[in-house]
């Protein structure tokens, strides 16, 4: 029986369905527990990472609906290693690399696709630490072409295209205690490959970084800088600005409580600190440019941000004149 048998919705094939229990996007950044590794920003040394970048098992079949059931939990001995990230099509599996410039890679007016899409299993295993309980587990999806599935431990947990965008989900309600079995079941081709094409090499495969990471059920979910130059007359020197909006993870089934707060310092790449700390009860704030931010949400989040300036102005008269 096919993976897919008992389900009348072939997401791949229509492009309409873009996601499925995938999180909104956002900018991606590495939790700390402290301001002393937050400034070293080596996120492998933070609690809340762990990267599952490596040796992968895969399976590669010729159609989509040749998958079977059994792909997503059966035993890998005897699949290939390929390693993730990585295209399928760069490891002598059947596909390889297919150039085009206007045209597409099949015939048809969208969204058709080829007889048959090649589609490969990713498989995997993980634990998560015993500080993960009670918190939330995101899988991060840097990118995957053409559209993927997720499934932990045989349980479907979202659905992906947009194949270089990262898509994250929230892994948390299908995990166990001990050892957990990830799959990813990739597409080389989609309804969303009519959208995607342009000059360029059609590849297949988890062509980015996949990785996990825990998030406190109320803490920073995704923050926002934006960074400006502010100049009242020639006659004055111009002032960098810095406005930075923090957006915030909240159970549905919860109110944040009052006493939270956004803080926030700015100091040197050497960690020297300008100024005194920003801390507002509403997620934004302005302050002067330095070279880098530390963002704190009450005790124990941190962030480090990069942050630099720069305003483009089109001059129309000399844009005429040359």
């Amino acid at each position: 029986m096919s993976i897919f048998d008992t389900s009348f919705v072939k997401p791949w094939a229509d492009p309409e369905i873009v996601q499925m229990h995938r999180r909104p996007m956002r900018s991606i950044h590495t939790t700390y527990t402290d301001f002393d590794t937050a400034r070293k920003g080596d996120r492998t040394t933070s609690p809340w990472f762990v990267s599952l970048n490596g040796q992968w098992k895969i399976k590669r079949y010729e159609d989509v609906n040749e998958v079977p059931a059994s792909a997503i939990s059966d035993d890998t001995k005897s699949w290939t290693s390929i390693s993730v990230p990585g295209n399928w099509t760069l490891a002598g599996l059947g596909d390889e690399p297919h150039y085009t410039n206007v045209q597409m890679p099949w015939k048809g007016r969208p969204p058709t696709l080829p007889p048959t899409v090649a589609t490969a299993v990713h498989r995997t295993t993980f634990t998560v630490a015993k500080n993960w309980k009670d918190r939330r587990t995101v899988l991060h999806i840097g990118g995957a072409e053409s559209v993927h599935m997720v499934y932990v431990n045989g349980t479907l947990v979202g659905y992906g295209t947009d194949s270089r965008l990262p898509s994250e989900y929230d892994i948390s309600a299908a995990l166990t205690s001990g050892k957990n079995d990830l799959a990813i079941v990739v597409c080389r081709f989609s309804a969303q490959s009519h959208l995607e094409d342009q000059d360029q090499w059609w590849m297949a495969g988890l062509h980015r970084e996949v990785f996990l990471t825990s998030q406190a059920m109320i803490g920073i979910n995704d923050v926002r800088v934006n960074a400006g130059v502010v100049r009242k007359s020639l006659r004055t020197s111009p002032i960098g600005t810095l406005g930075i909006q923090v957006h915030l993870n909240v159970p549905h089934e919860q109110k944040l409580q009052r006493g939270w707060k956004a803080v926030a310092h700015l100091e040197t790449l050497a960690g020297k600190r300008v100024g005194t700390p920003h801390s507002v009860d509403v997620p934004w704030f302005d302050s002067p440019y330095v070279s880098q931010g530390m963002l704190q949400i009450s005790r124990g989040i941190f962030r480090r941000l990069n942050c630099g300036l720069q305003k483009t102005r089109i001059d129309i008269a000399s844009l005429f004149n040359w």
